[in-house]
């Protein structure tokens, strides 16, 4: 976590600065449940972390962590909204992705962001993105055990 936390607070930042823009340049609306928008963020970046962890565990060298991302970053990519728009793909195949690591990250941003429709409130608004970020959290628990099981850090040598 100690090697993740300065990528984490980066990406946070980011985010706060393309959300600032979009509301004050773009005119978007302001997020109407920035709680969840933030707990999504958190959940995913800290995902992202312990799934490098376990990449970097099941990479042997330089040359072969090319082959052992791959997978990985194209299931990533496949996730509804990332590359394909929603509502592109068929609605099988859409709500099979939806359960994939980033696949209700995207909605969960947009809850947060425009709301439910006829609620109001912040507290009331947080039922709109519980699924999403239950399926977000378990992920993360997923990823975390994998990275008790598989992670080890490499022994240190003693200096002459």
């Amino acid at each position: 976590s100690g090697a993740a936390i300065g990528a984490l607070v980066i990406f946070i930042v980011q985010a706060a600065m393309l959300a600032a823009y979009g509301v004050s340049v773009l005119d978007l609306p302001v997020p109407q449940n920035p709680l969840s928008i933030l707990l999504a963020l958190l959940l995913v970046g800290a995902m992202m972390a312990t799934v490098s962890a376990v990449m970097s565990a099941v990479t042997r060298s330089a040359e072969s962590a090319m082959l052992t991302t791959l997978p990985t970053m194209a299931l990533f990519l496949l996730t509804p909204g990332v590359l394909v728009p929603y509502g592109a793909l068929p609605a099988t195949v859409e709500k099979a992705a939806w359960f994939t690591p980033l696949g209700p990250f995207g909605e969960v941003i947009r809850v947060g962001w425009l709301g439910v429709d006829g609620e109001s409130g912040l507290v009331s608004s947080m039922a709109g993105p519980l699924p999403g970020i239950a399926v977000m959290i378990g992920w993360l628990a997923l990823t975390m055990l994998m990275v008790q099981r598989w992670f080890r850090w490499e022994p240190r040598t003693q200096r002459a």
